[in-house]
C-alpha cells in the first residue's frame, strides 16, 4: 500500500506539532548531537525531504536519547513503511499509540500497516479506533474502505465511502472508488452517477474518464464511451488505459482497423500487455493477415509461454500459411498445457483429417466432444470420417446427434442423406436431402453434382427436388462433395 499525499500530511502534521512545541525553545543550529530536538528536527526534515535511510538515523537517535515522544515514533513509522519494513513500522505506531492513545493519524497509519501485513480485523479495528476519537476523519472513513473492497465487502465499503463523502464532498477520488464498487456490485447506473460526479470536481482526470467511458460501454452508450476515452487521450497521449479501453470498444463496434491502431498505441507505451497482443493477434486473424497474427501471438508467448489460447490461434494462422507440420505442433503445445482444450482436439482433428487420417481424427473429435459434447458440428464432421472408413452406422449415429442439437443443420442432414444413398436406402436418404435442402438451397447444385446420389437419378422424387432450381454455372459453384467436406479450423479469436 501507498500512503501517497497522507505520508506527506503525516510529516507535516508531526512537523508542525514539534514546531509548535520548539518554538519554546532555541533554535535547532548549535544544539548539541546528543539532543532530542536536534535529532527529532533533523529526521523530520529528511523525511519531508524523502531521505528515509537518513530520517531513520535520526529518529532513531532521537528515541535513544527520549523515548517518551508519540510523534517521534510516528514519524518513524511512516519512515519505515515508506522503507517497506511493515512490521518494524508497526512496532513504531504501537509505541505511538501507547504514549498516545488519542492520536487519530497513529491509530489510521496503524491500520494502514496492518492491511499491508494482512491483519486485515486489526486493521479494522484500528480504523474504528481513529473514527471513535475522531469520527469526522475522512480520511480513516476512506481508508477502511478501501480495505472493505478488498476484503469483497461490498455494501459496507459503500457506506465507509459515503460517510468519507459527507466530510469531504469534493473528493474526486473516493467518488471514483465508491464507483468502482458500485461497478463491482453490477449497478451501472450507481457506478456511472458516482463517475460522472467525480469528473465534475476533476475533468482533467484520464483514470477516472475511462472508468466513466467503461460503464458507458457496457450500458450500450458506445459514443459517449469513446468520448470519454478520446479526452483521456488528449490529455494524456501515452494512457495505456484508454488506448486499451478504445481498442476494446472499437473492436466491438466492428472498426478492426481504428481498433488494430489503438492496439498498437497502447502497446507501443507498455509492450509487455499480453491482453492487448492477444487481442490484436485476433483482428488479424479475422483480417485474413495471418503474418501479422503470428508476430502478436509470439508476444504473448514471450510474456507468457503457457497462454494456449494463443498457441491455437498461432497454430491456426500457420496452417492458414500452409504450415501444417508447424499449426500441429502448436496444437499439440496447447493440448499438453490444457488438455481440455476444445478447440486444439478439434483443429488436431481437422488436420487429421484433411491429410486423410480418419482413424486419427475421430479420435480427436472424440476428445474435443468430451469437452463440449453440445457442438453439432464436431459430430458431424466426426460422422464424414466414420463414412470415409466405411463405418456407416456409426456415422448415421453421429450424424443424428448433431441434428437432434440442430435440426436445421443442413450439412449434417446432407451427409446423413449421402450415407443412406450409399446404403441404398433411397427413402430416408431423399427424406433427409428434402431437410437439407429446405436448410439451405445450395444442396440443390450441390446434390446435382454428387455421385453419391447415382442411384437416385432415375428416381421422380430426387428429379422433384433438385430440379426446382436450374443448375448454375457447376464448375464455378463453390461446391464440397460428400468425400471432400472440410470445415475450418476452430480459432478463439
Amino acid at each position: 500500500m501507498k500512503l501517497n499525499n497522507r505520508d506527506s500530511d503525516g510529516f507535516s502534521l508531526a512537523f508542525g506539532q514539534f514546531k509548535d512545541v520548539s518554538r519554546s525553545q532555541s533554535n535547532t543550529a548549535g544544539k548539541s548531537q546528543d539532543d532530542y530536538a536536534f535529532w527529532n528536527s533533523q529526521g523530520l526534515e529528511q523525511g519531508i525531504q524523502e531521505k528515509y535511510r537518513e530520517a531513520l538515523i535520526s529518529f532513531d537517535e532521537a528515541i535513544a536519547i527520549d523515548a517518551e515522544h508519540s510523534e517521534t515514533w510516528y514519524n518513524r513509522g511512516i519512515v519505515l513503511f515508506q522503507l517497506q519494513r511493515y512490521g518494524e513500522a508497526l512496532d513504531s505506531y504501537n509505541h505511538a499509540v501507547e504514549l498516545r492513545a488519542d492520536s487519530v493519524p497513529a491509530w489510521n497509519n496503524r491500520g494502514n500497516t496492518l492491511k499491508v501485513l494482512g491483519k486485515y480485523e486489526e486493521a479494522i479495528d484500528s480504523y474504528d479506533q481513529a473514527l471513535k476519537l475522531e469520527p469526522d476523519d475522512y480520511l480513516s472513513w476512506d481508508n477502511k474502505g478501501d480495505l472493505l473492497k478488498e476484503l469483497k465487502q461490498y455494501h459496507e465499503a459503500i457506506q465507509s465511502y459515503s460517510k468519507a463523502l459527507v466530510i469531504k464532498p469534493n473528493s474526486a477520488e473516493i467518488w471514483y472508488k465508491r464507483g468502482l464498487v458500485f461497478e463491482l456490485l453490477s449497478q451501472d447506473n450507481d457506478a456511472l452517477m458516482n463517475y460522472s460526479k467525480a469528473l465534475e470536481i476533476n475533468q482533467n482526470s484520464p483514470h477516472i474518464l475511462c472508468a466513466r467511458g467503461s460503464i458507458l460501454v457496457r450500458l450500450e452508450r458506445f459514443q459517449e464511451a469513446l468520448m470519454c476515452f478520446n479526452r483521456a487521450i488528449e490529455l494524456k497521449a501515452d494512457c495505456v488505459e484508454a488506448w486499451s479501453h478504445k481498442g476494446f470498444l472499437l473492436e466491438q463496434l466492428k472498426k478492426i482497423e481504428d481498433a488494430i491502431f489503438s492496439y498498437g498505441q497502447a502497446l507501443a507505451v507498455n509492450p509487455n500487455q499480453e491482453i492487448l497482443w492477444y487481442h490484436r493477434g485476433n483482428l488479424f486473424l479475422r483480417q485474413k493477415q495471418y503474418q501479422r497474427g503470428l508476430h502478436s501471438y509470439d508476444e504473448v508467448l514471450r510474456l507468457n509461454r503457457e497462454h494456449y489460447q494463443s498457441l491455437n490461434n498461432k497454430g491456426v494462422s500457420l496452417y492458414k500459411l500452409g504450415d501444417v507440420h508447424g499449426a500441429f505442433k502448436c496444437f499439440q503445445k496447447v493440448l499438453e498445457i490444457n488438455p481440455y482444450a476444445f478447440s486444439a482436439w478439434n483443429n488436431q482433428g481437422q488436420i487429421c483429417k484433411a491429410i486423410g487420417d480418419y482413424q486419427e481424427a475421430i479420435i480427436c473429435y472424440d476428445k474435443a466432444l468430451k469437452v463440449e459434447p453440445k457442438q453439432s458440428k464436431i459430430w458431424s464432421k466426426r460422422g464424414l470420417c466414420l463414412a470415409k472408413l466405411g463405418h456407416y452406422e456409426e456415422a448415421i449415429n453421429s450424424f443424428q446427434q448433431a441434428i437432434q442439437l440442430d435440426k436445421s443443420y443442413a450439412e449434417a442432414l446432407y451427409a446423413q442423406a449421402a450415407v443412406f444413398a450409399v446404403q441404398q436406402n433411397l427413402q430416408l436418404a431423399l427424406e433427409y436431402l428434402g431437410k437439407a435442402i429446405s436448410a439451405n438451397p445450395k444442396y440443390i447444385q450441390v446434390a446435382q453434382l454428387d455421385r453419391n446420389f447415382e442411384c437416385l437419378r432415375e428416381h421422380y422424387h430426387f428429379e422433384a427436388l433438385i430440379n426446382t432450381t436450374p443448375l448454375l454455372n457447376q464448375r464455378q459453384i463453390l461446391l464440397q462433395e460428400f468425400q471432400q467436406f472440410h470445415l475450418p479450423l476452430t480459432s478463439n479469436a
